[in-house]
């Protein structure tokens, strides 16, 4: 996905609007006040809105509170403002795949780490092998802060090179790979949906 160009942002923060029209704003301009000016805009380009008001002045940090504390309060706040102004969808995923073969037949195998067997579901439907499943997107008492591997709903779906015999397909989940054994010679079998153990 390409970055957006800069002119996308249409708008700029009221302290440099105010720069431009007077040359000592900008001599006066702090560190601080650059850097909120900064996130303000990054907020407006992630978010495609203008940031929430903020109430409390600022404030150095006082000398009674431990800093660490003070400054994961803050990225708390942030981190909720963000995630709560955005309003994006879970996209589904594709688990990837790998296929190996040998005189058995193929072998299909798909990296699905975090889902549980109970969270997977294997299905024939003529040539097309449909895997679906849902790694889990919430924690007892945890907050998602972020993640680099997908969440959520998921499905995938392979055709295969001839309709094998349901019967004799088999899955098992080991160490978070799902593999599917699909047998080399085909037989007749009817058209429905045909659900397959996984073990």
């Amino acid at each position: 996905m390409a970055a957006p160009r800069a002119e996308a942002v249409s708008s700029a923060p009221a302290s440099d609007a105010g720069a431009a029209n007077n040359p000592n704003a900008a001599q006066s301009a702090t560190p601080v006040d650059e850097a909120i000016a900064g996130v303000e805009r990054l907020y407006r380009v992630v978010t495609g809105r203008t940031p929430p008001a903020n109430d409390e002045p600022y404030a150095p940090i006082p000398v009674e509170r431990d800093p660490a504390e003070v400054v994961a309060e803050r990225v708390d706040r942030l981190l909720d403002a963000l995630g709560g102004a955005t309003d994006t969808p879970t996209l589904r995923w594709s688990p990837p795949m790998t296929v190996w073969e040998d005189e058995r037949g193929l072998l299909v195998c798909l990296d699905v780490a975090g889902v549980s067997r109970r969270d997977l579901e294997v299905s024939l439907e003529g040539e097309v092998l449909t895997v679906s499943g849902r790694r889990a997107t919430a924690r007892e008492a945890m907050r998602l802060r972020g993640s680099e591997r997908p969440l959520g709903q998921f499905v995938r779906q392979i055709v295969l090179p001839r309709t094998p015999p349901a019967a004799e397909l088999s899955a098992q989940l080991r160490d978070g790979v799902l593999e599917i054994l699909v047998p080399q010679r085909s037989a007749g079998q009817g058209a429905g949906p045909r659900p397959i153990a996984i073990v």
